[in-house]
C-alpha cells in the first residue's frame, strides 16, 4: 500500500509525538517536564560544550577529526525531570568552525 503524504497525522499516537517533539518543555514520552542543560566535553584545552557537525566524520592526523567546510551547529540538550529521556536538537550555526 502506497503512504500519501502527511498520511502518519491521521494516527493519534503519531500527532501526539509531533506535538511533544515541537514543545522542547514536554517529554514527547510521558508528559513530564524538560529541563534545558549542556552535554560536556572535556578536551585537552579545557571543558567546551558539544557540537553537532554536518556529514560522516572524516579522520585528521593533527585535529582527530576534519570539520573544515562543514555546517557546525550548537546542540541543544533537554532531559526529562520523570523519565530520565535526553533529548538533542541543533540549534543556532556556529560561524566557521571558530574555536575548533
Amino acid at each position: 500500500m502506497i503512504q500519501a503524504p502527511y498520511d502518519h497525522f491521521r494516527n493519534p499516537r503519531a500527532r501526539y509525538a509531533l506535538a511533544m517533539a515541537r514543545d522542547k518543555t514536554k517529554c514527547g514520552d510521558c508528559g513530564g517536564r524538560m529541563t534545558q542543560g549542556f552535554v560536556l566535553d572535556v578536551t585537552h584545552g579545557g571543558r567546551v560544550t558539544s557540537r553537532w557537525i554536518e556529514g560522516k566524520p572524516e579522520r585528521s592526523f593533527w585535529a582527530g577529526v576534519k570539520t573544515k567546510g562543514h555546517e557546525t551547529r550548537e546542540i541543544e540538550s533537554w532531559r526529562c525531570d520523570d523519565c530520565g529521556l535526553l533529548r538533542e536538537y541543533a540549534g543556532k550555526a556556529i560561524l566557521a568552525n571558530r574555536g575548533w
